[in-house]
């Protein structure tokens, strides 16, 4: 079982991460237009349905609660309609299903019970959330964490997002390429989030790295934001990045 707890992705690219049959389950913070992501998801007609005072939207790839609206006498009636939706073998014949809500803070009684039966099912699970702190921990552990905003690219960040890897991070990487891409990374005055999220990216797009080697990489990134923001010499710290990067991406010693 992955634990992702302390894993904040910020300005992901949701959609790449989205067409990967494999994602983990996700928390979606900090978003002010759910409704795009969930298009990314599904563009496909939906309706609206009321079981039991549950008020539910559907459609062949996902279905969506809404917390918020949930009464606490109702409570039960979520519960039901939600295992009934797990225990169908499939939904509409989709392998693929999403199980979707919304202001998932809004009640921190039935976020327990979500963690009990988020791995006894195929379905993918899809949560979002206006405060991360009302996030049940454990909930929150087995979950991808993703703050979400949408913001348009820069030229600084143009000219880092083309090929990183390929020209830095590559079998024949040496010494004294890391100390360049720290230097035009300190220079650029780039937020460091924003490094991250190409970071993350071009690692994603290196289909014969293995698995567990990209979840090490996307951990590794996410944990350090901490440290990075409270160091004095950003200089040393990227290179120190990079060179974890580096480790973790090919086994190999620095020439």
């Amino acid at each position: 079982m992955l634990f992702y707890k302390h894993i904040y992705i910020y300005m992901y690219d949701l959609n790449k991460l989205l067409s990967h049959n494999d994602h983990p389950n996700i928390i979606v913070y900090d978003c002010d237009n759910t409704e795009y992501i969930i298009n990314l998801i599904s563009n496909k007609k939906s309706k609206k349905i009321v079981e039991n005072n549950i008020h539910i939207i559907i459609n062949i790839d996902y279905t969506i609660f809404n917390i918020s609206i949930i009464k606490k006498e109702d409570i039960n009636n979520f519960k039901i309609y939600l295992n009934y939706i797990i225990n169908k073998k499939k939904i509409f014949n989709n392998d693929k299903q999403y199980i979707i809500f919304k202001n998932i803070d809004h009640n921190k009684k039935i976020q327990p019970y979500l963690f009990s039966i988020i791995e006894k099912n195929n379905n993918k699970f899809l949560f979002f959330c206006n405060n991360k702190c009302k996030i049940y921990n454990k909930l929150e552990s087995i979950c991808l964490n993703i703050r979400y905003n949408v913001k348009k690219d820069t030229k600084n960040l143009k000219i880092i997002s083309n090929n990183i890897l390929d020209n830095y991070l590559c079998k024949k990487i040496n010494y004294k390429k890391i100390k360049e891409l720290s230097y035009i990374l300190c220079t650029l005055n780039i937020k460091f989030v924003d490094t991250i999220k190409i970071l993350i990216n071009e690692i994603i797009d290196i289909f014969e790295i293995t698995k567990n080697k990209k979840y090490s990489c996307i951990k590794f990134l996410c944990d350090i934001e901490v440290s990075f923001l409270m160091s004095y010499n950003k200089l040393i710290y990227y290179e120190y990045i990079l060179l974890n990067i580096y480790n973790i991406l090919f086994d190999l010693k620095l020439k």
